[in-house]
């Protein structure tokens, strides 16, 4: 059981994630990127996009490299432009940011596994800190996340943590079989 109900092993992406991309592709890239894209989709039988659905995990994957290609001169690490745009949006309207109460960003990781479940079909989330809280680790298993996802999420979780008043956050990543950790430290 996952979230109360039955989950497949295939991993898969809500709608509003393929939206959010097509968003991005829009506002940065132009209504030419944007269209190349929806085309893509709809080579895969995704006309319309429906937010609540599930779509496979390899379109996703897909739409990702093709927009890098198409917007960020190929560099699949310029895709953390991606994230950083999707943590924008999800801050004015999903959470309250106020940095100045200081616990935003761990409000936020206290929030995360709800977030992942949220946008992906498959997978755990967990974080810690080190004991100065002044690092902390995101670590998503049983969910293979692709480089290009993996890029995405590194900028989001990067913005997030500046738009919560985080100073000077950095993130590296680090993958094995089991998971995906985004080790993120600032000043």
């Amino acid at each position: 059981m996952y979230g109360g109900r039955a989950m497949s092993t295939e991993l898969k992406i809500k709608g509003s994630t393929l939206r959010s991309k097509l968003l991005f592709a829009h506002h940065r890239c132009g209504d030419s990127v944007r269209s190349g894209l929806e085309t893509d989709l709809r080579s895969h039988g995704i006309d319309p996009i429906l937010d609540h659905e599930w779509y496979a995990y390899g379109v996703f994957d897909g739409l990702l490299r093709r927009l890098a290609e198409l917007c960020l001169d190929g560099e699949l690490p310029r895709l953390r432009e991606v994230g950083q745009f999707s943590a924008e949006m999800a801050l004015e309207t999903t959470f309250d940011p106020n940095p100045e109460s200081g616990t935003a960003f761990l409000r936020f990781l206290h929030r995360i596994r709800i977030l992942h479940r949220r946008f992906y079909s498959a997978g755990r989330v967990d974080f810690s800190f080190d004991e100065l809280q002044r690092r902390c680790q995101i670590q998503v298993s049983g969910a293979p996340l692709s480089e290009a996802d993996r890029q995405v999420a590194a900028g989001f979780y990067l913005r997030t943590a500046e738009l919560m008043g985080i100073p000077e956050p950095d993130c590296r990543i680090e993958a094995d079989e089991q998971a995906v950790r985004f080790l993120i430290r600032w000043a």
